[in-house]
C-alpha cells in the first residue's frame, strides 16, 4: 500500500477501543473501533507496526495473522490485504481497499462482472477466494472456542468483509457478531443480497460519508444491490445511530452515471483544479510548521489527499474515523 493510504503511528488513537462494547446491535463506539481497524488494514506491509498498534489498543495480532495474497482479478487490485486480531470480547477480521488513484480508474471503467453461480462481482469473489484458506485456518480456533467475530473493511475491503462474513457464517458455522463497512460498493446482485441479508443483514452496518462516490457503484441498473443497514452522514459530519435504517431495504446512494467521467477528467487534469478556494487556504495553512486544522490531516500523505476531488476525498478512511468520533 502507498503512503496515501497509511498513517504515521502517532496518528493512531490510543482510545480507538475505549467505547467498544461488542454485540450485534449498532453502537458508535463499535463503529469507531472498526473504522480504525479498517485503516490499520492498509498497513499490512509492516506487520510489526500492526502488532505494535494493536498492543496499544489492548488487542493482539494472532500468529500469522497478516494475510496478503496476490489475485488476478477483473479489478485493479494487485493483492488482497487483511489481518486477524484478538480482543477480549471478539476476534476481528479487517480488510483494506485500494489506493485512491487505482480506485478512481476502476470507478471510471465500472468493470464489474457478475459470477453466474453466486451473483457476486467476479473481482470480489476472486479476491476473497485467495485469502479464504488462510482465514479459515486463522479463525478455526476462535470459532471452535465459541468466540464472537467482527468483520470490517473500507472501500473494496467492505465488499470483501461481507463475502468473508457470509463464508464464516455458512462454511465455518462461526458466530459473526457484526459487520461494519465504510464506503462499500455494491458487492453483488439481488440474488446474493437475498442470500446474505436474512442471516447477516440486520447486523451489517453500511456507513457512507458525505458524497462518497464509491457506494454509488456498481450500477443498480444491472441488478447490483447493497447489503445490510444504511447509515449516512453529511460531509465532515457525525454518524448518528438515530439515522440508521431499520431494515435492509435501502439501496442508497443511487448510481450516478455522470460522476465517473467528471472524476476521470479531474484526475487527468492538474490536481489544483480539484481543490476549491477554501481547501487551498487550508492546504497553505497545513504546510506551515506545526499547523493544526480540524478535520484535515497535515502529514505528507494527508496533505496530498486534501488535493483529491471532493467526492473521492469523502471516501478516504480518515473521514469515516472522524465521523465516528463523538
Amino acid at each position: 500500500m502507498s503512503f496515501l493510504t497509511k498513517l504515521p503511528t502517532e496518528l493512531y488513537s490510543p482510545d480507538a477501543f475505549k467505547e467498544f462494547t461488542g454485540g450485534s446491535d449498532f453502537e458508535i463506539g463499535n463503529a469507531r473501533a472498526m473504522a480504525w481497524m479498517s485503516q490499520l488494514a492498509y498497513e499490512t506491509d509492516e506487520p510489526d507496526k500492526i502488532a505494535q498498534i494493536l498492543k496499544l489498543l489492548g488487542l493482539a495480532l494472532v500468529e500469522g495473522g497478516v494475510v496478503v495474497r496476490e489475485s488476478k482479478t477483473v479489478l485493479p487490485i494487485a493483492s488482497t490485504h487483511c489481518f486477524v486480531a484478538s480482543h477480549p470480547k471478539s476476534a476481528i477480521v479487517a480488510f483494506a481497499g485500494t489506493d485512491p488513484i487505482s480506485l478512481a480508474n476502476w470507478i471510471s471503467d465500472f468493470n464489474a462482472h457478475l459470477d453466474e453461480n453466486t451473483g457476486i462481482a467476479d473481482g470480489y469473489r476472486v479476491a476473497a477466494d485467495v485469502v479464504w484458506p488462510d482465514l479459515k485456518r486463522l479463525l478455526a480456533g476462535p470459532v471452535s472456542a465459541g468466540n464472537k467475530i467482527f468483520v470490517t473493511g473500507h472501500s473494496l475491503g467492505g465488499a470483501l468483509a461481507t463475502l468473508i462474513a457470509e463464508r464464516i457464517n455458512t462454511e465455518l458455522r462461526g458466530d459473526v457478531d457484526a459487520v461494519y463497512t465504510f464506503g462499500m460498493p455494491r458487492p453483488g446482485n439481488r440474488a446474493f443480497a437475498d442470500l446474505y441479508n436474512p442471516h447477516l443483514g440486520l447486523r451489517t452496518f453500511r456507513l457512507v460519508h458525505g458524497e462518497d462516490i464509491v457506494p454509488t457503484v456498481a450500477p443498480s441498473d444491472f441488478d447490483f444491490r447493497h447489503l445490510g443497514r444504511y447509515l449516512p452522514c453529511q460531509r465532515q459530519g457525525k454518524f448518528d445511530k438515530a439515522k440508521l435504517a431499520p431494515d435492509v431495504s435501502s439501496d442508497l446512494p443511487p448510481f450516478d452515471r455522470g460522476v465517473a467521467k467528471a472524476l476521470r477528467d479531474q484526475l487527468q487534469g492538474p490536481l489544483s483544479a480539484a481543490v476549491t478556494a477554501v481547501e487551498r487556504i487550508k492546504l497553505a495553512l497545513a504546510l506551515q510548521a506545526g499547523a493544526k486544522i480540524p478535520n484535515m490531516r497535515t502529514d505528507p500523505g494527508g496533505i496530498i489527499i486534501e488535493l483529491l476531488p471532493p467526492r473521492l476525498r469523502d471516501h478516504m478512511p480518515d473521514r469515516y474515523i472522524s465521523g465516528c468520533n463523538g
